[in-house]
């Protein structure tokens, strides 16, 4: 009997986060090398109406180099640990006894990993169509027209849509240094290897986002259709009574959150950069843009109009429509994992509490009076939170900071700069404080004077 061909989520689940860690970081090096071989790493262009020279280079660019090489693979690493950390969640749901069928008898074990792993036609027509379709065709219509289509395009028939200002980078290196056809070609050969990279983000992305949104499918909430329900465990340690198995994945999710969160405020500085004309690198963009205006407003100058610098603040600034669309979706598909996960969790443990006293008040646990007593009174205290250090309103607060910044991204620098400022400050003040300890027990450790020697 030939045995199925495992699915995404089952393939994850069997590969260590390390490899796809080592994985992900080969390709992101190759792209940098490959770069500096076709003289697109480093690459300093004259735009027209530009002022000044400017910094467009590969290496230039960190929403694709340092994103690339470093972010990307971290981002594969934190999702694919939250899958693994589901699988394993799921299946300390059927160590404690927690996964039941509907007459209370506890179901068979790996149930619901087994349900997760092999998916259903659903999911895996999602998988195709959004996951694998979707990514590549994005990024072959945006290689060909911005990139190919510019750099090898037949002047006989027609011409390719005209160049903007913010289109003059690593991708056009051969238009802007009147390379040959050759040169084009190479050229056009590295933008298809980089797009690449940014189809398989932007898969990795919708193919995680899939798979998570599928545990609403898998994991009993109370729903009619059901095959099992859920009880707490009553005998565990945790306020959470068994849910918080659950923890250890969404603190992986979280962290692939801010990750997705970084990659998209380089995109968004990325393109703030290339929409402007008066700065000659991203770090004098940076510069200028904030250093010269918020410090110089936050300094107290008489003269700063406070209206005018919270304008300066907020502002959209220009910025490439597909670049727009790019740090838009990977943010809002990376909370929404994270958002759709904790309410699938959430909901599973308000459920499992409702069994848990419908059965008691039944007699069908087959508890002794004081014992179904004690167990009344920890589920009235259970906690169906299950990211217990994080408060609903605290993470809510801070996914809204991190679309706030990406919206106003002068904003996101400020806060870095607190951020920041507040870091060292604290560091410095831990560095220089006297240590009070010591200094007590140098002064308890010192003879007292009020001792006296005898001689002989």
């Amino acid at each position: 009997m030939s045995r199925r061909p495992r699915s995404f989520v089952e393939a994850v689940c069997f590969i260590q986060p390390w490899y796809v860690l080592l994985a992900g970081i080969l390709p992101g090096f190759l792209l940098i090398f490959g770069s500096m071989a076709v003289h697109a790493g480093l690459v300093t262009a004259w735009p027209p109406h530009a002022p000044v020279a400017r910094q467009v280079g590969y290496l230039h660019a960190l929403n694709w180099s340092l994103c690339y090489a470093l972010l990307f693979p971290v981002l594969l690493y934190l999702m694919a640990s939250a899958i693994g950390g589901l699988a394993k969640a799921l299946g300390r749901l059927h160590d404690c006894n927690m996964v039941r069928t509907p007459d209370l008898k506890p179901a068979v074990a790996r149930s619901l990993i087994e349900k997760w792993l092999s998916g259903n036609v659903i999911r895996k027509t999602a998988m195709i169509v959004f996951a694998i379709a979707t990514p590549a065709c994005i990024a072959f219509i945006e290689w060909f027209t911005n990139n190919f289509w510019r750099l090898v395009h037949p002047q006989r028939y027609y011409h390719p849509p005209p160049l903007q200002f913010s289109d003059y980078d690593w991708g056009l290196t051969g238009i802007m240094q009147h390379w040959s056809m050759g040169g084009n070609l190479a050229n056009a050969a590295f933008d298809l290897a980089a797009f690449t990279m940014e189809g398989l983000l932007l898969s990795s992305l919708l193919a995680f986002f899939v798979s998570v949104l599928d545990l609403g499918r898998v994991i009993p909430t109370g729903q009619i259709n059901d095959e099992f329900i859920l009880l707490p465990d009553l005998d565990g340690r945790d306020e959470r009574l068994g849910f918080e198995v659950f923890e250890p994945a969404l603190e992986n999710l979280l962290a692939a959150a801010l990750v997705a969160y970084l990659i998209c405020f380089l995109v968004r500085l990325q393109g703030a950069y290339m929409a402007s004309n008066v700065a000659s690198s991203l770090a004098d963009f940076i510069t200028k843009d904030f250093n010269n205006g918020v410090l110089q407003a936050a300094a107290g100058a008489k003269n700063v109009n406070l209206g005018q610098v919270l304008l300066n603040l907020v502002n959209l600034h220009d910025q490439q429509v597909r670049g727009m669309l790019a740090w838009l979706m990977s943010v809002f598909l990376a909370i929404f994992s994270m958002v759709a996960v904790v309410w699938t969790v959430r909901a599973a443990a308000l459920s499992a509490r409702t069994n848990a006293r419908e059965a008691i008040h039944d007699g069908r646990l087959g508890l002794t009076p004081a014992v179904a007593a004690a167990a009344n009174k920890r589920l009235d205290k259970m906690a169906v939170w299950p990211l217990g250090y994080l408060r609903l309103d605290v993470l809510g607060f801070w996914i809204a900071i991190a679309v706030g910044t990406l919206m106003f991204y002068r904003v996101g620098l400020f806060v870095a700069g607190m951020v920041t400022f507040f870091l060292f400050a604290k560091l410095f003040y831990r560095l220089v404080k006297p240590d009070r300890s010591s200094s007590a027990r140098t002064e308890t450790d010192a003879p007292s004077g009020n001792g006296s020697s005898n001689v002989d």
